[in-house]
């Protein structure tokens, strides 16, 4: 093997590892807040995902059994995705319904809102009267 193709085999070699090593790792997930419905079979969680510098703060709220390990990356289980700075609240109301509010959410800063999740409904309220607020698209 010469220098030149040896040289080549170590480029393509590190480029390789930083594709599979770090691919899927480009992304930052911070859970805010976990709640497990009364009855303990499903958890709820409010995490952001910060890629850098280049993309804006994804605020995502999910649900999952509560057997399952959290994987942030498992789309089934989101409900609700918001870009930029918000502060989102998570509440259960009984077994089946999770509460979630977002105040300083504009409507434009939504992008999914999902009602329903398996036998979870997901109602939306805004603080200042506890109303629902319909989704824009629902997934």
């Amino acid at each position: 093997m010469s220098i030149d193709s040896g040289f080549h085999l170590a480029k393509a070699l590190v480029i390789l590892g930083l594709i599979s090593g770090y691919g899927c790792g480009l992304c930052n997930e911070e859970i805010r807040k976990q709640v497990h419905s009364p009855d303990g079979n499903t958890t709820a969680v409010y995490y952001i995902r910060d890629c850098g510098a280049t993309t804006n703060f994804a605020n995502l709220v999910s649900l999952r059994t509560s057997s399952q390990k959290f994987e942030g990356g498992d789309a089934d289980g989101i409900v609700m995705d918001a870009q930029g700075r918000q502060e989102i609240e998570i509440h259960w109301e009984g077994n089946n319904t999770l509460v979630v509010q977002c105040p300083s959410c504009k409507a434009a800063q939504v992008l999914s809102k999902k009602t329903k999740w398996k036998q979870v409904a997901i109602v939306y309220a805004d603080e200042e009267n506890s109303s629902t607020v319909e989704p824009r698209r629902q997934d």
